[in-house]
């Protein structure tokens, strides 16, 4: 994270330091709320916070000599896309250790080959939310707290979250189960 003072000191200009201060000082709460509402955790907001505020600074220009209502708007629209971008950056980096724990699957599990290929193809018809949960449950053998941390969801969350992809697998297997045995 990147220290707003520092920031401030790299402004050419008192009035470009003199405008960031303001908007920070002026809207620090109403930023923080914006990207807690998109992230839903603490430490993500306050790093989108300063993203934001990086940004603001690099370009204070655009907030001079604007109203107090359009500057806040400004701001407001500056720190949700940086929520936003820092969301689909965590969701990414969610993806991609799916896509590594998959890699990591032993070729013995949990029976044959076959049996992968149908676990997989199981798998693949969960929501990436519940996928990754179960992967990380079972697969990486985690515990729910680790999980937690890792996702930046409530521990009650991925409890929930395991229940109904198991619940959501065994609907699976019962509807695949029947039609292999009518056929």
């Amino acid at each position: 994270m990147i220290c707003f003072s520092q920031v401030l000191e790299s402004l050419e200009t008192e009035e470009q330091r003199l405008t960031a201060a303001e908007i920070f000082e002026a809207w620090q709460n109403m930023m923080y709320h914006t990207a807690f509402d998109v992230l839903r955790n603490r430490d993500d907001a306050e790093d989108a916070v300063a993203d934001a505020l990086v940004k603001i600074c690099r370009n204070v220009d655009k907030f001079q000599n604007r109203d107090e209502k359009s500057r806040k708007i400004l701001v407001q629209i500056c720190v949700k896309n940086t929520a936003i971008d820092h969301y689909r950056k965590r969701k990414r980096e969610e993806a991609n250790a799916f896509a590594d724990a998959m890699e990591d699957v032993p070729a013995d599990f949990p029976g044959s080959s076959e049996d992968l290929g149908t676990m997989e193809e199981y798998l693949a018809r969960l929501s990436e939310e519940h996928r990754a949960v179960l992967i990380l449950k079972y697969v990486e053998e985690m515990k729910n707290t680790e999980i937690a941390r890792l996702l930046g969801i409530p521990q009650a969350t991925v409890a929930t979250r395991i229940l109904r992809a198991k619940q959501h697998l065994r609907k699976i297997y019962g509807k695949e189960g029947m039609d292999s045995e009518t056929e």
